[in-house]
């Protein structure tokens, strides 16, 4: 399995014909995105998202556990990446509902992790 890595430059007219959005799309619509955020940050928008995922080529592009190379299984290991994705988002961000980490300061400044 090879570790997505980011694609350069702007996204913003093309990444809707990424296949790996496509797949995005295909097994989550925005209103699916909107009903498990709704209470999400402003800043985090389902195409914002999706132009976020078309950096990405591996993300939902690759069929990691079904071994067979088919959409049913690219759509499963799609599937699968995004509930890992939204557990992380649920549990670092309050369900997108914040952008910067609890106790940390407004400005640019770096976390204090040392306790």
């Amino acid at each position: 399995m090879n570790a997505a890595m980011p694609l350069d430059g702007d996204m913003s007219t093309t990444y809707t014909n990424k296949d790996n959005v496509k797949r995005i799309k295909a097994v989550m619509s925005e209103s699916k995105f909107n009903g498990f955020f709704p209470d999400r940050h402003s800043i985090y928008t389902y195409d914002g998202f999706l132009e976020a995922a078309a950096k990405f080529d591996a993300f939902c592009g690759e069929d990691h556990t079904y071994g067979s190379n088919n959409d049913a299984g690219h759509k499963e290991a799609c599937k699968k990446e995004l509930s890992t994705l939204f557990a992380h988002f649920k549990q670092e961000s309050n369900n997108l509902e914040v952008i910067r980490e609890y106790g940390c300061p407004d400005t640019h400044g770096h976390c204090d992790y040392t306790g």
